[in-house]
């Protein structure tokens, strides 16, 4: 509920700290909707750490790391923070479906969504 008050919402709210901060709006966006899939995929990272699978979680967190480098090497220059915003939430996406793959495949714990795309054998 909150991620839909902000879709519609945001340039009015964004328009409260001054007319120059409406530019950002597309950049929120991007963010949220980043911050959105961490709930959405679940507390994968949690799960490999309690199952004393901490070498597969900062395996995951490099990968995402040098994920979100490249991207925003790519991307910022080009479309500045818009650009930034999506190089996070393509890197973020990333990151959170390789871990709910390394949960799976590790823990046998599946993410809803990736019980969704692969059934079950």
């Amino acid at each position: 509920p909150l991620l839909l008050v902000i879709i519609v919402a945001g340039p009015f709210l964004l328009r409260l700290f001054g007319p120059e901060f409406a530019a950002g709006y597309r950049a929120m966006i991007y963010i949220n909707l980043a911050q959105f899939l961490f709930s959405v995929f679940g507390p994968g990272n949690t799960i490999l750490m309690m199952q004393d699978r901490e070498k597969y979680a900062a395996g995951c967190l490099l990968i995402y790391v040098a994920l979100l480098a490249a991207t925003s090497w790519w991307l910022v220059p080009t479309g500045g923070i818009t650009g930034g915003a999506l190089a996070i939430l393509i890197s973020s996406a990333g990151y959170n479906i390789l871990l709910a793959v390394v949960v799976w495949r590790v823990a046998g714990v599946r993410s809803p969504y990736v019980a969704w795309i692969v059934k079950e054998r």
